[in-house]
Parts: structure tokens; sequence; C-alpha cells
């Protein structure tokens, strides 16, 4: 079973971030170690028997709102979005399940994930294709 962890890192100041996915282990994540950052969310994308289960994930300590978008792609240039969008409290010790969807095995998506705090401030936005 493939399974590759997209961690999603708010910066609170500019830093730099590199993500290198790599074949069946957890992406690599290269961070500024002056940068300061606020709690991240994260997408975990898993083969399924149904097709790629991928799910949204907050880490704890987050609360507030949440937009998650998956963007498939379908042959002739078309395509669609599939949105979940909600309110969350991870104020446990563990991180909590924002959102899972199952894509298509041989779709080509891209996925965003957005988080706001109860002041309404963005505390983690990303997007990546996988």
């Amino acid at each position: 079973m493939l399974i590759t962890k997209l961690n999603l890192v708010a910066l609170a100041i500019a830093g730099s971030v590199t993500v290198a996915a790599l074949a069946d282990e957890t992406a690599a994540i290269d961070v500024d170690a002056n940068a300061t950052y606020e709690p991240s969310c994260y997408v975990y994308a898993s083969d399924d028997e149904d097709g790629v289960l991928v799910t949204a994930w907050a880490d704890a300590g987050l609360s507030g709102s949440y937009r998650f978008v998956a963007t498939q792609r379908t042959g002739g240039g078309g395509g669609f979005d599939i949105v979940q969008e909600g309110d969350f409290n991870a104020s446990g010790e563990n991180s909590e399940l924002l959102s899972d969807m199952i894509m298509d095995v041989d779709a080509q998506f891209s996925v965003r994930l957005k988080t706001w705090n109860q002041a309404g401030e963005i505390s983690c936005d990303w997007q990546n294709r996988i």
C-alpha cells in the first residue's frame, strides 16, 4: 500500500519550505529552522480498494473552520471540484480528521486545504497536485 503524508505548514513569517514526495515513503519536509510556524494541518493519500483515499487532518490545538477542495481533471481539458467544509475543534492530544474522499485510481487531481482560526484568520493554506 502506498501511503504519502503531505505536511501542510502555515508560515507565520516568511520562510523556506520544500516538499519532496518520495515513492512508498512519507514525504520529506525541509523547513527553515529560523522560521516561526503556527500549528499545521496535513493530507494523507493512500491506495484503497475503491481508489485513492484522501484524508485531511488538523493537528491538535487547532480549532476553527476548514475548506478542503479536490479538483479532478478529466479527459478533454475538463474537470470538477469536490468541496467539503465545516467547523472543527482539535482540542485533544491527537490530530483530528477533517475530511475524507475517494478519488479514481487513474485520476489526476490536486487538493487544497485551508483552515481559519476562531478569529477568522488563516491558520493553514496549502495546495498540491497528487
